[in-house]
């Protein structure tokens, strides 16, 4: 059970942060490496703690 909610909450969250993220790279460029640094960081915490707490 707490796979399968970890899977979908790391699924839904890559989701709703891709679509973030494209919208934000049209709106200012220059910090496309910024946002993907932050999304990505910040994902793994999300997935860390899922895991921890969940598993």
């Amino acid at each position: 059970m707490g796979q399968v909610l970890s899977s979908f909450c790391w699924f839904f969250c890559l989701v709703v942060n891709a679509r973030h993220l494209t919208h934000d790279f049209q709106a200012r460029k220059e910090s496309h490496f910024i946002l993907v640094w932050k999304i990505v960081s910040l994902n793994i915490i999300l997935l860390k703690f899922l895991d921890t707490r969940f598993l």
